[in-house]
């Protein structure tokens, strides 16, 4: 796994992951969908240590749905309001991700989500 030196560097390998994710959930390619999961629990758990999460909150306002996803997947844990927002922005949509989405608010909502 990747060595984080830096937040920022953390945050950017989270971001890059959770985006390859997003795409490797779409075209159902479970193999690269795995391989990026690996990377974005690495980032993840590297900001938890550090004391670095609350950074993921700059990954709400992400152009591609993918740090959206994991990063409101996260923060919603901590009722984090803007994640809860999020997180319903994207189950609109159609597709896997939108569906991820969605099922991460019912989760959440019924006290059963676990990252």
């Amino acid at each position: 796994m990747q060595k984080f030196t830096t937040p920022e560097s953390a945050l950017t390998a989270f971001a890059a992951a959770a985006e390859a994710h997003a795409q490797a959930t779409e075209t159902g390619n479970a193999k690269s969908c795995n391989k990026a999961y690996k990377h974005l629990i690495s980032a993840l758990r590297w900001l938890e240590a550090q004391h670095h999460t609350s950074m993921l909150v700059h990954l709400l306002a992400a152009p591609s749905v993918g740090p959206r996803l994991w990063a409101a997947a996260y923060l919603i844990q901590h009722h984090n309001p803007q994640a809860e927002d999020t997180l319903e922005q994207l189950a609109a949509a159609k597709g896997s991700n939108g569906l991820s989405a969605e099922t991460t608010l019912q989760e959440w909502r019924a006290g059963r989500l676990k990252l």
